[in-house]
């Protein structure tokens, strides 16, 4: 990027790339006069004015980790700790093809692209982190814990585009975003569990977790191909993207700051009753959470004045925004186009109660039911994206009972059958219910929420069959149902040669499905002279199938002419595993497989197709090796097969093939919206213990 700090090697940005301290707040009104255009050029020469990226070359992946552990055992009381550091430096490369299309033209059965891109994005992540928890055990099986956990990650990245827009700008254009975001997490948990008797149990916890998010400066950059007269001076040259309004996904930058804490406590009590051969167990507690955010955004974007010479959009980059073309009459310079939706305050505060019991009918069978009530207010604060100032209010407050039930029959004593229903409930995200209208460079669209989303609730059914040949042995089968109500899913907003993402509540939807898992192990070829090799190699082999179909509402911008899948869920899923572990030579190899069949990744509506994520296999390699009693190496390969991960839209029209139309012909087609391989990754580290 153009832009770098003395921090990134901790992933920590050095104010370089924020605004000024003495920055106005908003310098909306600045803009109306001659004196304030005056101040606004005063502005823009304090901004840092870098925009052509400079080169590197990415080193080898960095990762480093250290961990300490320790007990002080004082004969009344024990204290232990452990204590764990991490480190990581990362880059990564995609080369990623993206193409949005408009209706599909079927007079001259081709794709009518509106736009296809090219882009380069370059990412180097730095993350650290670390873990400190304290355990105290004291008494008669009394123990407090003090557990924390912080992890901050620091990450620029460069998208360099090149490509072609048929409808906007009918040319070659060429962009650039750069962008610096950093993330902080930390969770911190007071917590104890005490034996009041033998027979009854107390376990309590009170947490505080903080979450940031600071993207300070994203600046974007976009040049079209002049190729109108073949007689200008500058004929087949690219020149920036300016106007008299400011747009700041042609030209300017945005920042934004999200703020979010997190309280909760929870207490849990358990009472064993035995009466003679009968024990039950009945369990019931209380949980509170109380959740806040805040977001705010700027957008802030280059113009050009009234009386700037045409040439200047075609200078070199960083000398058009040089403080000698910084002018309010001749030059170009700074505006902002922040609007009222481009921040939002949101809480969810969640009270809930459980109660269980354990309930073992006869010696082999047992029943596990429990009612769980959920009290939950959800409030967001913003204003129509729509230009309207239009307030908007959410304040859902809702209480929800929650079912469950699990029953379990040991027909053997390897074997069981279990049957189980279970009710949860999906709530909408606050992004996906704040009107803030997001532009998303790379995915070249804007990406806005629905205040109107509603919860979502889940019915799920489980029947299923399980076999324990050994301890390191599984076999199960099983089947399961689940019934969604109101179920949230992503959708394609068309909007001419525009894009646009949103969210919406479907109807219903209804899921059924069966799923295997099989672990076996050679252990048992010890004894056989000829597969003995065998002995130490284990496979794991689980895979589920499902149908799935979303019932549809009077809301087009979810329906299709045919049934379809629900965002989000595959047909089938399969995992597989083959693993060798030979303790004597502290030797252990993996290989992983898994692949999901296609599912949809945004819903669209009767003109524009749903978008697939079509299959993408992946095969990873890890091993270890002991070499000496303190000292093993670790390494792997990810992503063997270095397959390309593909979008795609399907496309299904008739045509007559006589002049009565009785012989009619389906036409299938399909077309990409987005394609890029991940790379393959090699690893290659070493294990040190004192």
């Amino acid at each position: 990027p153009p832009v770098s700090g003395k921090y990134d090697c901790l992933g920590y940005d050095d104010g370089s790339r924020s605004l000024p301290v003495d920055f106005p707040e908003n310098i909306v009104g600045l803009q109306n006069s001659l004196q304030g255009k005056e101040q606004l050029v005063a502005l823009s020469k304090t901004l840092n004015n870098k925009w052509t990226p400079s080169k590197s070359k990415a080193g080898a992946d960095q990762r480093f980790s250290v961990s300490l552990g320790g007990t002080i055992n004082t004969g009344k009381a024990k204290l232990s700790n452990i204590t764990a550091l991490n480190y990581s430096n990362t880059s990564t490369f995609n080369n990623i093809s993206r193409n949005y299309f408009l209706d599909y033209d079927t007079i001259n059965d081709r794709s009518d692209t509106s736009w296809y891109y090219n882009d380069k994005v370059y990412t180097h992540t730095v993350k650290t982190g670390g873990l400190c928890n304290f355990a105290l055990i004291f008494g008669k099986n009394q123990k407090i814990e003090f557990r924390n956990f912080y992890n901050h990650a620091g990450q620029s990245k460069t998208t360099i585009r090149e490509g072609e827009d048929f409808d906007n700008l009918a040319t070659n254009i060429k962009a650039y975003q750069y962008g610096y975001m950093e993330r902080t997490t930390y969770s911190g948990q007071l917590g104890g569990n005490h034996a009041v008797t033998k027979l009854m149990n107390i376990d309590w916890t009170i947490g505080y977790s903080l979450a940031n998010k600071k993207d300070p400066d994203t600046r974007r950059i976009t040049s079209a191909l002049y190729k109108d007269d073949p007689e200008f001076p500058y004929y087949n040259q690219y020149y920036v993207l300016l106007s008299s309004f400011p747009d700041p996904r042609l030209a300017g930058m945005v920042s934004s700051k999200l703020k979010e804490n997190i309280i909760n406590a929870c207490l849990n009590y358990s009472w064993k009753i035995k009466f003679r051969d009968f024990e039950t167990t009945i369990k019931t507690g209380f949980y509170m959470e109380n959740k806040k955010r805040t977001f705010s955004s700027r957008l802030l974007g280059y113009v050009m004045a009234g009386g700037a010479s045409w040439k200047l959009s075609f200078m070199p980059i960083d000398s058009i925004f040089s403080d000698n073309h910084i002018d309010a009459t001749k030059g170009v310079f700074i505006e902002e186009k922040t609007n009222p939706s481009d921040s939002y305050d949101a809480s969810n505060i969640l009270y809930a109660g459980y109660i269980s019991l354990n309930l073992p009918v006869t010696k082999n069978f047992n029943i596990y039911a429990g009612l769980r009530i959920e009290n939950n207010r959800q409030i967001l604060n913003s204003f129509s994206s729509d230009y309207s100032l239009r307030p908007v209010k959410v304040d859902k407050k809702r209480t929800h009972f929650f079912p469950s039930l699990n029953m379990t029959c040991n027909v053997s004593p390897k074997a069981l059958i279990r049957a189980a229903y279970g009710m949860t409930i999906n709530r909408p995200e606050f992004r996906e219910m704040a009107p803030y209208a997001f532009y998303d460079f790379e995915m070249a669209a804007t990406v806005v929420g629905n205040d109107t989303l509603k919860d979502a609730l889940i019915h799920n059914i489980d029947l299923r069959f399980e076999y324990y040949p050994s301890n390191n042995e599984i076999f199960t089968f099983g089947g399961f149902y689940k019934r969604f109500v109101n179920p949230i899913e992503s959708l394609i907003i068309p909007a001419g040669s525009d894009l646009n993402y949103s969210f919406a509540n479907a109807k219903a939807a209804n899921c059924l499905g069966f799923e295997v898992e099989f672990k076996k192990s050679f252990s048992f070829l010890e004894n056989n002279k000829t597969l003995r090799f065998l002995k130490d190699i284990s496979i794991l082999i689980n895979g589920a199938y499902i149908y799935n179909r979303v019932i549809f509402n009077n809301n087009q911008l979810l329906s299709n002419k045919n049934s379809r899948p629900m965002q989000g869920q595959s047909p089938y899923i399969i995992n597989c595993g083959l693993q060798y572990q030979n303790d004597k030579t502290g030797t252990q190899v993996n290989l992983l497989y898994n692949v999901i069949g296609k599912r949809i990744v945004f819903v669209g509506d009767l003109n524009t197709p749903d978008i697939y994520e079509m299959p993408h296999h992946l095969l990873d390699m890890s091993f270890s090796q002991k070499i000496w009693e303190y000292i093993s190496i670790k390494g792997g390969i990810q992503d063997i097969l270095n397959q390309e991960v593909t979008l795609k839209q399907f496309v299904t029209y008739s045509i007559d093939t006589d002049e009565n139309g009785v012989n009619d012909k389906t036409v299938k087609r399909s077309q990409n919206t987005m394609s890029y391989k991940k790379g393959v990754c090699y690893t290659l580290g070493i294990n040190l213990k004192f």
